[in-house]
């Protein structure tokens, strides 16, 4: 949580590089937003979530009923008086320190920043939002991600029926390792410290203890997990081993011993050698070739006019995440292995531990965890179900499904009208937040569309395009960013030209107008929607009337081209001044001639006496 507010004069440009983060929204499902900069109201606000998510002051009001039982009654619970003392103690000066350390990290924030562009140490903290980790407050200090090693702690390691894991390292540092172990715990595995506390290997957990099936996983990692916790990885690929291994009983199935089994016999039928087949059997950590970051998808996914199919889009996230991560065969790619491993999946999960960000408010979301479902969907003919780990209160962690959570967001944000309306407060990077909203609404479209209802879109048409809500929408993005509502309107429109959303032909029609007179009056914010996918401005004009059209395509050809006229002046203007050059030059050779000819005089000399003097020395 990014805090910048001071009393001191600041050079122009850092007011101006974060004008737009101090009023950082801060909102969690249905609770209110915190839309003003930071003051005494605000950090008690921020304070009482925190301290919402903190199970030591969830207990409070029955400690504080323990001693109003023994101020009434004089019992002799001195043991429990003694520690709700205590707890009342120190939840009160958590109160007092939570504000504190949120009221005084924007004058901290400054000097640190300050300091460290001057070469100064700037003191280490751990980071994240102040809900999910109370000790990053103050702020102002030097984030450090994880210790690796000690991952996944002890507290964790809850297990929830799911099949398919995506890692990410931004995650990872969040929630201290929580998906891992998890993936652990689903393969019938368990971490094995030494005396440092370091998590250096794993064993298994025998059947008579664990009483129910070892379930199979297949992990999707992304570049930053992969290079922050590679030792983590070894383990992942070491447990699937013990659990593919494990000589357990008939009372409970052992799906990893299954699904290797299943994966060697067909990538024998897929041409992999008999002993190929056998060593990748047990491959199920899968991420980017070469060293890649990203899947390759998002900007093939928002350029509808380049794909027609989900095959095709599958076909770009396995070419780019299908490499094998392990300790013998680190990054190695063959085609045909990544797909088999998707056999018989039937969950994908993420994580989720921020509270700033969401899964259309994000769009690595859709990218990672959507890739990898529509993969899943395509290559197996199964449309997996996909679920959140959500830790965004640590405290209280909970499953969420994606529908969920795109709805939750849906309603708490993007329908909410209090939120619209204080969003609106922000500008023009605001009305960008809501285009990629939409941006993000459309790719799940894309990755899964039983993910997303067709009331999201009639709820967008109402609110952003109709403005039901009467807070001025249109008024707003006309004033402050037209190409945001162009990039929105571009993206429904799409929608309806994919199939993803089948309004009415009326419906159709206003969003073209209200899109085709944006681009007219504002010119074309040329993104991959509005000016480059060639299909969708088809269908586009094909909505409009004659003179709105030639309006609109004149509009889109001056952005993309130029007119002829702008063409000829500036290519007058580049001959004119190549004349002027080279006229120059030649009377600056004429007023200079005797000059030139006794510097290359001089010249020569130089040479041929360092010729003569060369050949004495030889000689």
């Amino acid at each position: 949580m990014l805090l910048i507010k001071s009393h001191r004069t600041v050079p122009h440009w850092i007011k101006k590089r974060y004008k737009k983060l101090r009023k950082k929204d801060f909102y969690i499902d249905n609770k209110e937003a915190i839309v003003e900069t930071p003051s005494e109201s605000t950090d008690l606000s921020v304070v009482k979530k925190i301290l919402e998510s903190n199970s030591g002051f969830k207990s409070l009001v029955e400690k504080q009923r323990l001693l109003q039982e023994f101020i009434n009654l004089q019992t002799q619970k001195e043991k429990n008086i003694l520690a709700a003392l205590l707890q009342l103690k120190n939840s009160l000066l958590d109160i007092a320190n939570y504000q504190e350390g949120i009221s005084i990290s924007p004058s901290l924030e400054l000097d640190a920043f300050t300091n460290g562009m001057n070469g100064g140490y700037v003191a280490p903290s751990s980071g994240g939002d102040p809900v999910s980790n109370p000790l990053s407050v103050p702020t102002g200090k030097n984030l450090y991600s994880i210790n690796e090693q000690v991952t996944p702690t002890k507290e964790h390691g809850d297990y929830p029926k799911k099949i398919a894991y995506s890692l990410w390292g931004g995650e990872f540092i969040r929630n201290q390792g929580m998906n891992i172990g998890q993936i652990f715990y689903m393969l019938g595995v368990e971490p094995v410290r030494n005396n440092y506390g370091r998590v250096h290997d794993v064993k298994l957990i025998p059947m008579q203890v664990l009483k129910r099936p070892r379930i199979d996983v297949l992990v999707q990692t992304s570049g930053q997990f992969r290079d922050i916790a590679a030792s983590r990885i070894n383990l992942i690929n070491k447990a699937v081993h013990l659990a593919a291994e494990a000589d357990d009983n008939d009372e409970y199935k052992n799906y990893v011993k299954e699904g290797t089994l299943l994966a060697e016999s067909e990538l024998k039928e897929k041409g992999f050698s008999p002993e190929e087949a056998r060593k990748f059997s047990t491959s199920r950590v899968f991420g980017g070739l070469n060293g890649n970051y990203g899947t390759g998808i998002m900007g093939l996914v928002e350029q509808g006019d380049k794909w027609e199919t989900e095959q095709e889009i599958a076909d770009t996230y396995i070419n780019n995440m299908g490499a094998i991560y392990s300790e013998d065969n680190w990054a190695f790619y063959k085609k045909g292995m990544f797909e088999t491993m998707m056999n018989n999946t039937d969950v994908v999960v993420h994580p989720r531990s921020s509270n700033e960000t969401g899964p259309i408010s994000l769009d690595h979301v859709y990218e990672f965890m959507g890739g990898l479902t529509a993969s899943i969907r395509v290559t197996t003919g199964k449309d997996p179900d996909g679920y959140f780990n959500d830790y965004r209160n640590r405290y209280n962690p909970d499953v969420q499904s994606l529908k969920e959570a795109i709805w939750t967001e849906t309603r708490t944000n993007l329908f909410n009208p209090k939120y619209i309306k204080a969003q609106m407060e922000e500008g023009e990077t605001a009305a960008e937040n809501f285009a990629e909203s939409f941006r993000d609404t459309y790719g799940w479209n894309v990755m899964k569309p039983a993910a997303i209802d067709k009331e999201i879109w009639e709820g967008y048409y109402d609110i952003y395009v109709k403005d039901k809500n009467n807070l001025g929408t249109l008024e707003f993005f006309r004033k402050t960013n037209p190409y945001a509502l162009q990039e929105m309107t571009a993206v429904m429109l799409e929608t309806v030209r994919k199939g993803y959303w089948k309004p009415s032909e009326s419906v159709k029609k206003d969003i073209a107008n209200l899109h085709a007179e944006l681009v007219k009056d504002h010119d074309a914010g040329c993104s991959g929607f509005v000016c480059d996918n060639n299909k969708l401005k088809e269908m586009i004009t094909s909505l409009l009337d004659d003179n709105l059209n030639k309006a609109y395509e004149a509009a889109i050809d001056e952005v993309r081209t130029g007119t002829s006229g702008e063409v000829e002046n500036q290519e007058g203007m580049v001959l004119e001044k190549e004349v002027l050059r080279k006229e120059k030059i030649v009377a600056m050779i004429k007023e200079n001639i005797w000059a030139i000819l006794i510097l290359v005089l001089l010249i020569g000399g130089a040479i041929t006496w360092g010729v003569v003097k060369r050949k004495r020395e030889d000689e």
